[in-house]
């Protein structure tokens, strides 16, 4: 196979040091760090994979793109959703218990949707069954 995962997912942010203290709230670890004033660039390791914010975006929020979301898997959807509103995010989907009609069998997840801090779309998806 010519993939093995996914190395990293970036997020352009207006206010670099806002969004690297809001996403090390939720327990990402900071592993690089490198840039100028101008356009400061982070890794953050979230259990496995990275995500990686670039300095730069306009403060109003982008149009969408054909990514609509990053979904976070979570033991314990409920904390996630308390930390990240305590550190500024809005929720836009409150958390619920869905049942997805997946084959081979359903998947029951708890899931929640909320607003970073540059308005991207988070998920905290909790596999229950």
């Amino acid at each position: 196979m010519l993939l093995n995962g996914i190395h990293h997912v970036m997020v352009k942010v207006h206010d670099f040091d806002k969004s690297v203290v809001f996403y090390e709230t939720l327990g990402a670890k900071m592993t690089h760090i490198w840039g100028d004033p101008e356009k400061r660039c982070a890794l953050l390791d979230i259990g496995g994979q990275n995500l990686e914010l670039i300095s730069g975006a306009p403060e109003e929020p982008q149009p969408a793109g054909p990514v609509n979301h990053i979904a976070f898997r979570t033991e314990d959807c409920a904390a996630c959703v308390a930390t990240a509103v305590g550190a500024g995010a809005r929720i836009t989907r409150e958390m619920s218990v869905v049942t997805i009609p997946a084959k081979p069998e359903p998947l029951v997840v708890r899931l929640a949707f909320v607003a970073g801090p540059d308005n991207e779309s988070l998920e905290f998806f909790q596999i229950i069954e």
